[in-house]
């Protein structure tokens, strides 16, 4: 039976199929004349697009603010990041807390103890790099926040976030990759947009390793020193003057307000301990207890 007879627009969907398809080889073929530049020379060529890159996905990346408009907005407050009060990780393989002694040196992040596929956060108004074939992160997602200026008088520094072992990206622009200018391409995420779910992709794979987030924040002193940001656990970073007034401003206001013991650590080198630095910026601790067997970030301060 041709049902094209007795539906009228039935030969308009098939155009429209016909359509999509000749659209779909035309991002392929942008596709394949794409150059990139990575952070690991193991990247096996990872499509810059999947079946979830819709014309929906890009009419919001056209439509996104100028990177003028986050730098802005990026001095109001952050939010927190889980929706619960995340416990740090300590089981077999090891304790997750800041500053905790490692094989290869002090941990310069924070491991929030979680169930795989918890729903994570963007902080801030900013800009986002994202990667799904790191041998120690995993997928994980680099986002770029304009410090609060409750924190950064001279509205100058920026905080780089690294959110590692994800199991979804959720940010679906894949050409956001390090080396890119994340301006150009529309590389934006909204405060509080859910930027993927938790998992144990990478080095927390392996058995005894408990499932949860990484979590790394370093400070930069331009929007362009924060994209550089490796990541690498380096702890002899110089500290620059505007980042050491920013520690001071720290240890000297936010412990107090917030009960933490005075002689907390606060920092290596440039990085910072993340809790901290998302609770002094504004972000309010949720008061619902996430799952687990570690203690709870805060109590680690008190």
């Amino acid at each position: 039976m041709n049902l094209c007879g007795f539906i009228p627009w039935c030969s308009t969907l098939f155009v429209l199929a016909y359509l999509s398809a000749c659209k779909g080889d035309s991002r392929l073929a942008s596709v394949a004349h794409h150059n990139e530049s990575t952070l690991s020379s193991s990247d096996d060529g990872e499509d810059l697009f999947d079946a979830d890159d819709t014309d929906e996905t890009k009419t919001k990346l056209k439509d996104a603010p100028s990177g003028e408009e986050l730098r802005s907005q990026g001095s109001s407050q952050w939010v927190f990041i889980t929706p619960f009060k995340p416990r740090i990780r300590n089981d077999s393989m090891g304790r997750g807390a800041f500053s905790e002694l490692r094989n290869r040196g002090l941990h310069v992040g924070l491991d929030f103890e979680m169930p795989q596929g918890t729903a994570l956060l963007s902080p801030c108004d900013g800009h986002y790099y994202r990667r799904e074939d790191n041998n120690g992160f995993g997928k994980w997602v680099q986002i770029f926040c304009k410090v609060p200026t409750q924190l950064d008088t001279t509205s100058s520094l920026y905080a780089s976030f690294l959110f590692a072992h994800l199991e979804v990206i959720t940010l679906k622009n894949y050409k956001c990759r390090p080396g890119t200018d994340p301006e150009e391409l529309s590389c934006t995420v909204k405060k509080g947009e859910k930027i993927g779910d938790s998992g144990s992709t990478g080095n927390a794979m392996f058995s005894g390793i408990t499932p949860h987030l990484h979590i790394e924040v370093a400070l930069q002193t331009s929007f362009q020193a924060a994209l550089d940001e490796a990541h690498q656990g380096k702890t002899d970073a110089p500290v620059p003057d505007k980042v050491g007034k920013l520690i001071s401003n720290i240890k000297t206001n936010c412990l107090k307000k917030n009960g933490f013991k005075s002689d907390t650590l606060v920092n290596i080198a440039n990085k910072i301990d993340p809790f901290l630095l998302l609770i002094c910026g504004g972000a309010t601790l949720p008061s619902k207890a996430g799952p687990g067997k570690g203690s709870f970030g805060d109590s680690l301060y008190k």
